[in-house]
This record gives C-alpha cells, structure tokens and sequence, in this order.
C-alpha cells in the first residue's frame, strides 16, 4: 500500500469533514449540547475504527511484500541481495510490528551466511518486550538459538526461560526450530545422553530439511563433550 500518504489525507479530510457536518446539523437543528456531545462521539470511534482497519490493511501489505522477498532467501541462497532488499522495504518503519520482522529477517539471512554475531545484534534493535504473539516467540526463539551458536549458552537459557509459553503454545508454527533449541537446551543443561536421544528422534522427524544442519553441529558437540568426558 504504496499510498499510505494519501489515505491519511484522505482520513483527515473525512474527520474534518464529519465533523464540519455536525456542526452544521446542529445549528440546523438546534440540538442542545448533549445531542452535540454524543455526534462528536460518534465521529471519534468512527475516526479510530478507519484509522485502524487503514493501519492493518498497510501492514497486511508491507507483510505481504516481506514475503515475496523469501524466495531471494531460501531458492536462491543470496543472503547479501536479501538483506539489501529488505532494508530497502522497510527503511524509516517505526511500527514496533514491521520492526520486528525487519529484524527476524534480518536474523535469518545472517545465520544462512553464518555470521551469528551480526544476526544477534539485527536481532538486538529491537527489544522482544515490545513484540507481541507468534512475532516474540519467534524472536526469542531466534535469539536462543543465535546464542546457543554463539556458545552463549547462559544467555540462551535465560532467553528459553522468557519464552516458554509462546514455544508452548507456537510450537506447530516453529516446527523443527523448537526441537533444534529442545536439543541444545537439554545438552547445555549437562543432560548429554537425553540430547542425544533427542537429536535421533528429530533427524527421523525431519528428514531432508534444512534443519539438518543444525543437527550434524549438535551432533558434533555431543561428540566433543563425550570425547573430554573419556
């Protein structure tokens, strides 16, 4: 919704023109100020309700753009062009919304390049407190498995901790995300051989997904924490 200017235009000049007409009706009329009290009510949840239903049609469309940018991500492998893209989209947006998906974005491109560092700090310009729903678990979901990358794993766990419920309650929207942080949670809290057994049932449950490189590096660190244990 390229012309979000003018529909604001177009919301002012109804309020004042709605307004204008209960003035006039009022004085036609001669409505006592109890009547005028109520009409100007009126106008005003007549004026939030459009500037709402405007507010989510503009970002239904900024989402739907946002989606057809993946494909640059996850057929064509160009993290670089993606970033690009999706700074370009969303450059100057201050809903704490599009925000968020700027940075999960963001977050994604820079872990298929391998650059955790940079797709935790993306992650980091926004706090996951002003998000809301699926969007922060999602975040937080991102943000414990970047530290867990990172072998931050005291920040990743206390991360965990803050999203339990949404990994609870988002878990089919998450999908194989969910039981790569289950796996790294339980190895990070010294449970290896229940890791371990984790790590077998996800690569039945998941295989030929993306999510198989996430496995081969738990199943590297599970072999190294075995190897210093003997």
């Amino acid at each position: 919704m390229e012309n979000r200017g003018l529909l604001r235009a177009l919301w002012w000049a109804g309020v004042l023109l709605a307004g204008a007409l209960v003035l006039v009706a009022s004085l036609s009329l001669g409505l006592g100020p109890q009547w005028l009290a109520l009409l100007f009510a009126l106008v005003g949840v007549g004026a939030v309700a459009a500037a709402l239903v405007i507010n989510a049609l503009w970002l239904r469309e900024v989402s739907r753009q946002v989606s057809a940018l993946y494909p640059i991500l996850a057929e064509e492998k160009d993290p670089d062009r993606y970033i690009q893209s999706l700074n370009e989209l969303l450059a100057g947006k201050r809903s704490a919304f599009l925000r968020g998906i700027r940075c999960i974005n963001l977050c994604a491109a820079f872990c298929q390049k391998g650059d955790w560092t940079a797709a935790k700090e993306a992650l980091l310009e926004i706090s996951w407190r002003r998000l809301r729903g699926l969007q922060r678990a999602l975040y937080l979901a991102n943000l414990a498995y970047v530290c867990f990358y990172l072998k931050e794993d005291r920040e990743a766990l206390e991360t965990m901790r803050h999203n339990r419920a949404g990994l609870q309650k988002y878990r089919a929207q998450l999908g194989a995300l969910a039981d790569v942080l289950a796996i790294f949670e339980t190895a990070a809290n010294g449970e290896k051989k229940a890791a371990a057994r984790l790590l077998a049932e996800a690569r039945q449950d998941y295989q030929g997904e993306e999510a198989c490189q996430d496995f081969d590096e738990l199943e590297r660190r599970l072999g190294a924490a075995q190897t210093k244990e003997q």
